[in-house]
């Protein structure tokens, strides 16, 4: 069995998380400096739920040949952040 996915980058949501998290410390940091029509705004866009785009490629296969071997294969790639992860195991079935 093999298969092909697109999903959300792991990388790509903690960058994401980081970046608003300083977003809301500069937006309190401008508390009664900014007008405060400006400053609600800016709030209320800190505050945002973050959405990214699925741009991670995960490609995976999970079989077994005539010998016993069983193998895992799968591999994760991001087309935003150049992010990879590469996993293999393989095992051998005891047969009777």
């Amino acid at each position: 069995m093999s298969a092909n996915n697109w999903a959300v980058c792991p990388q790509c949501m903690k960058n994401a998380e980081e970046t608003q998290a300083e977003n809301k410390v500069a937006v309190e940091a401008s508390y009664g400096v900014i007008p405060s029509e400006e400053y609600a705004a800016r709030r209320e866009e800190a505050h945002e739920p973050i959405a990214l785009d699925c741009t991670m490629r995960e490609d995976y296969e999970i079989a077994m040949n005539l010998l016993g071997e069983f193998n895992i294969s799968y591999s994760a790639s991001c087309s935003n952040c150049g992010f990879r992860f590469v996993h293999r195991t393989n095992r051998q079935v005891d047969l009777e």
